[in-house]
Formats: C-alpha cells, sequence, structure tokens
C-alpha cells in the first residue's frame, strides 16, 4: 500500500459546497482573479471568461496540512475545485502519511470553517494532478544511506542535484530532459534535519509525533504529470488518474522511481575522471591527494585547507571536495553499494512506512 506525503486534486465544486456560499462568504474567503478564457478542463481555450477564486492566505496558512483551495468558474461550465495538502494534516499520524484508510480524515482537516465538503463523494471522483509518494525506512546511519542515495550509479540521462530544503541533508535525482525533469523527481534525505531547521519546530514535534522519524531516511517519489502518475501507479497508458485508483494501486510508487532512476547493478563503478581539460586536472589532483592520506577525510581536508589563504571562506570548496572524496573513495564504494542494495530491499517488501 503506498502513502503520501502530498496530493493534489481536483472534483466538482458543488461537492466542495462552493455553490452553496453567499457572495459575501465567498469574498471572506477567497481572493478573485478574471480571465479572459479558461482551459481549466484541459480542453481547447473555447473564448470563455473564467472566474478563479483562491481561498485567502490569512485562512489558510493557519490550517496545517492545506496548502491552497482554489475553484475556477466559467459560463456553461461546471465548476471545479482543486486541493493540495499534505499528510501534516494527520497531526500525530504524520509518519504514516495519506492512505486509502485516513484520506477522508485527511481530507476533512484541511477544510476551513464555513466550507462543507462531502468528503466521500470527492474522494470517489476527484482526479489527481501530483502525489508524492513516500517511505520511511529504519537505518543505523541516515547520513550513510542519503550517502548510498548519493553515489550509487544512475541510469544514463540521470543527473543528481542536492536537496538542501530545510538544510534536510539530502539528494535528488531527475532527469536531464527538461521536458521530463518535472514530470518525477526522487529524493532521500534526514527529516529530522528538515523539521529541526523550522521556526516552529518544537510546536510540530509535539504536534506531528517527528520523534518517530528518529533513525529514518525518508525516500520520496514525487509525481507531477499525469503520464509519470499513471505509470508509476500501474495504470493502463490512457486511462485517467482518478484518487480512488492511485490509493489502491498496487503497483509500489517509491520503488518504481528508484528504478527508473538507478541502475540494477550490484557493482558499484569504478571511478571515471571528468573528460580532458581543467575539470580533468582538478579531479586527479584531488585524487593524488586523497591517495596521500590514504582516504582518511580529517586529513584529506586538513591538506586542502592549508593551501588556502588567511580569511578565504572554503564552505563551499569543501561540499564538492567531500562529494568527490565519496565518489572516488574504493572502501566506501563497496558500503555503499550494500546499503542501497538494503534500502531497495526494505522498499521492495514495504517495511518503510
Amino acid at each position: 500500500m503506498n502513502r503520501y506525503d502530498t496530493l493534489k486534486i481536483g472534483f466538482p465544486a458543488e461537492l466542495l459546497g462552493f455553490e452553496d456560499l453567499t457572495p459575501r462568504e465567498r469574498l471572506r474567503l477567497f481572493a478573485t482573479t478574471e480571465n479572459d478564457h479558461t482551459v481549466s478542463d484541459g480542453e481547447t481555450d473555447n473564448g470563455e471568461r473564467s472566474t478563479r477564486y483562491k481561498l485567502r492566505s490569512q485562512i489558510a496558512k493557519p490550517i496545517r496540512g492545506l496548502n491552497t483551495i482554489e475553484v475556477t468558474t466559467a459560463p456553461n461550465r461546471n465548476s471545479k475545485a482543486v486541493l493540495e495538502f499534505s499528510s501534516k494534516s494527520l497531526g500525530e499520524d504524520y509518519y504514516d502519511g495519506i492512505t486509502k484508510d485516513n484520506i477522508i480524515t485527511a481530507l476533512q482537516n484541511v477544510l476551513p470553517l464555513g466550507i462543507e465538503c462531502n468528503c466521500v463523494k470527492a474522494v470517489e471522483s476527484a482526479s489527481v494532478f501530483r502525489c508524492d509518494a513516500v517511505m520511511n525506512i529504519p537505518t543505523a546511519s541516515v547520513e550513510r544511506s542519503v550517502l548510498a542515495m548519493a553515489t550509487h550509479p544512475l541510469q544514463d540521462n540521470m543527473i543528481r542535484e542536492n536537496y538542501t530544503r530545510g538544510r534536510a541533508n539530502g539528494i535528488a535525482i531527475v532527469s536531464k530532459n527538461t521536458s521530463r525533469r518535472k514530470a518525477l523527481r526522487i529524493t532521500a534525505y534526514d527529516k529530522m534535519a528538515e523539521i529541526g531547521r523550522k521556526r516552529n519546530h518544537e510546536e510540530l514535534y509535539e504536534a506531528l509525533g517527528i520523534d518517530r522519524f528518529i533513525g529514518t531516511i525518508r525516500i520520496e517519489a514525487q509525481y507531477r504529470k499525469t503520464q509519470a502518475i499513471r505509470d508509476g501507479h500501474g495504470l493502463l497508458k490512457g486511462t485517467h488518474p482518478y484518487l480512488s485508483d492511485i490509493l489502491s494501486s498496487s503497483t509500489n510508487s517509491v520503488l518504481y522511481a528508484m528504478d527508473n532512476f538507478y541502475k540494477p547493478t550490484s557493482i558499484a563503478d569504478d571511478y571515471s575522471p571528468a573528460p580532458e581539460g581543467r575539470a580533468s586536472v582538478i579531479e586527479e589532483g584531488y585524487l593524488a591527494i586523497f591517495k596521500r592520506c590514504n582516504w582518511d577525510w580529517s586529513l584529506c581536508w586538513a591538506w586542502v585547507l592549508s593551501g588556502y589563504s588567511l580569511g578565504a571562506n572554503p564552505t563551499r570548496e569543501k561540499k564538492y571536495v567531500r562529494e568527490l572524496f565519496n565518489r572516488m573513495n574504493p572502501n566506501a564504494n563497496s558500503q555503499t553499494v550494500t546499503e542501497y542494495q538494503r534500502l531497495r530491499n526494505e522498499v521492495t517488501k514495504g517495511q518503510g512506512m
């Protein structure tokens, strides 16, 4: 059973009770924007004038787990509502994520006062525009697990990016193809580090049961496009991604993303230098330092620091050198491959939560 951190869904606005709101109530709850045309249902531009209602930020912000509520209306069209919310709406069950068993509760908890939604029918009829499948896996060392995800060989046309949101000390994998980059992304990071950097982290610890994340790595598969959502949940080509089908899918969406991005290899690729030129010379120079220091990171960095002038700030360089050290290190290579295989096995078994 898949678990989700964030969902963005759409359904008829009448199920949100929007049509029952008086003009005064709408003004209190929503800010409005008029557009010259509407393509809200994905069809061609028909030249009609539409109105978009977006929940006011001062109303949305205090509701834990609610990102946004928008309603689009147009002449001769059914009004549509779009909600984006996260598993923070589940309170102490935040760690468990949104599932088919608690989706109604998650949806009910993000509704502002004054909006009455038929949540059961909304879930039955909703389409999915975004879904972030997550798995929290116990580990003896979060840093080592993130390193394994950061160094394991990738499929062709995939690249790594740093995931530093909230100082989460994580890694993100995306496609080199810019048209596909936003469709699917996988991240692996330290959730405790991310939450700990928030200003209200003490409040969140108590309200969301954050201590359950201690000693776990969070792996998150972020689906943003219809085709990616469909593929990642085992739906047939051309099938519309309805929420009910997504929640009941037997396809492991996190595992699908991992296998889509990483090579199915049991042996780490040997270090290969950068293409000829300045980058190659720099990397070979660092490799010589690493070997001379017998792959002791503290000695390696001390050696590198000795080359800096007084008053220089080598913080950015340290990050680059450490990544290079991890990629070149023959000792860490086999360890991280073993750890990656363990993580993948846990994902396969669904041991993470």
